[in-house]
């Protein structure tokens, strides 16, 4: 029989490699949008989530679903990124 707990670390692993990638993803796209350097993206998204109260997975998705004009779940987080960069996501 198999021990479960490498199986939840592996799934965790999983889960923080996908926030990590939309975070990326997200700050990848502020860079396209309004050309700051690398840190100065992720400073912003990291900022501007804290100042609202959101992670910066959940903004960076929201980012995400902004910039590619798909529906997204969470209302709060759509409204905080549109505030921020709607103009520039368009």
């Amino acid at each position: 029989m198999r021990d479960a707990g490498p199986t939840r670390q592996s799934l965790s692993t999983t889960v923080n490699k996908d926030s990590g990638r939309v975070v990326d993803q997200a700050v990848g796209v502020l860079i396209l949008a309004s050309r700051p350097t690398l840190d100065s993206a992720e400073q912003l998204l990291s900022r501007v989530a804290l100042r609202h109260l959101l992670t910066a997975e959940r903004l960076g998705a929201a980012v995400l679903a902004v910039a590619g004009g798909e529906p997204k779940d969470d209302p709060l987080a759509r409204k905080v990124a549109w505030q921020e960069w709607g103009d520039l996501l368009l």
